[in-house]
């Protein structure tokens, strides 16, 4: 990627999904694509795509808890992320002002392996938002040609450095979300073990019919932020390990954090009106990827004021 910072925005989400659709490859995503392939014409509410990629921004000198710029209000919630906006804070109770972030549990492959039938956190946002997996072909697509043409214009879709593995945080502005998949437990609706991570790939086609509900085309718009966390380590963390983690959730959020400064009008541009952020997090880093959940979730925390995050509501869900 050349540059700290690299800003694509598609102005029209239907040409992008048609120009670059996304590539399915397990029988089970394309039952779930063709429940709502035909849900209904464009929304007219339909928004512009927006992906930012940056290199770790260097962290604040100085931090003071307690100053007006660094308050972040913090709520804990059962659950995982529904997608619906969070009440906000009591200051500011207008929902207009708020714009809603959602933390991508990424690879360094941004949305790297959606087609299979693996159906994590991951898989889950680009299965529900297939515009996420059109966002990834697009510059899989645009990167293959400028680099035929010896060109290095357009970031490639990765979380990561390809050269220096340090991380480089995406977001994705005004994803819609298709549908929604009931992942939990439910035996009745043919899901005894839930649909989550390969579960799916092992669930028959009536159990995912039934887990599925369509959405109304430009009913929710979903704001991502992408990022990489460290994973395989063991034993006490290094100050390099904390280092990384703080810098790279202080980089989503700064990203999510000014992307937020306004509304966007018809073409992606700034329109004036001041917006305030909320990010929605969780478990990041834990689980496969083998991070201190009281760690990971604290130095969230301190990111988040540290870039001048409103509101940080975090999902207490495994």
């Amino acid at each position: 990627m050349s540059g700290s910072l690299v800003r694509v925005v598609w102005t029209e989400a239907a040409k992008l999904a048609r120009e670059d659709p996304p590539k399915w490859m397990a029988k089970c995503k394309k039952l779930l694509a063709s429940l709502y392939e035909n849900s209904g014409p464009e929304p007219a509410n339909a928004r512009p795509v927006v992906f930012v990629r940056a290199r770790a921004m260097p962290l604040p000198k100085d931090y003071k808890h307690g100053e007006a710029t660094q308050r972040t209000h913090v709520q804990v919630v059962p659950g995982p992320f529904d997608y619906v906006s969070v009440a906000p804070r009591d200051d500011v109770k207008d929902e207009s002002k708020w714009l809603d972030w959602h933390i991508n549990f990424a690879d360094k492959h941004l949305f790297g392996y959606y087609g299979g039938g693996l159906f994590a956190q991951d898989e889950m946002q680009t299965a529900e938002m297939p515009i996420l997996a059109s966002v990834r072909e697009s510059l899989v697509r645009r990167v293959g040609a400028q680099k035929a043409n010896g060109k290095d214009l357009l970031p490639e879709p990765l979380t990561r450095d390809a050269t220096s593995n340090a991380p480089t945080p995406c977001i994705v502005r005004g994803a819609e979300r298709r549908v929604q998949v009931a992942v939990d437990k439910n035996a009745a609706a043919g899901r005894p073990v839930g649909l989550y991570g390969n579960n799916f790939r092992a669930a028959s086609d009536e159990a995912i019919k039934a887990a599925t509900t369509v959405l109304p085309r430009g009913s929710q718009y979903v704001n991502i932020i992408a990022m990489d966390a460290p994973r395989g380590a063991s034993g006490t963390y290094t100050f390099s390990q904390l280092s990384e983690v703080l810098g790279t959730a202080y980089t989503g959020f700064t990203l999510a954090k000014n992307e937020s400064r306004s509304a966007m009008d018809a073409t992606g541009a700034p329109s004036g009106d001041q917006l305030m952020t909320t990010i929605h997090t969780g478990h990041w880093g834990t689980g496969a990827y083998g991070g201190n959940k009281v760690v990971m979730a604290m130095l969230q925390v301190l990111a988040a004021r540290l870039a001048g995050v409103d509101k940080l509501v975090f999902h207490a869900f495994d």
